[in-house]
């Protein structure tokens, strides 16, 4: 099975385009912290860091 790395080459199986991977990205999904079942759908880093503010658990 092959490894997806950058510079590897893909064509795309129902056409034959080629394709060359050129960039690597992380992706990430959160889950409410009351339904970890539920999730969002990818994101990226720059997703994450626009759409949600960071939080601490109050103690009380």
């Amino acid at each position: 099975m092959s490894k997806v790395e950058l510079g590897k080459k893909f064509k795309l199986k129902s056409t034959g385009q080629r394709f060359v991977v050129v960039e690597e990205t992380k992706i990430y999904r959160l889950s409410p912290v009351a339904a970890r079942a539920l999730q969002t759908p990818n994101l990226t880093e720059q997703d994450v860091l626009d759409q949600f503010e960071p939080y601490e658990d109050e103690e009380t």
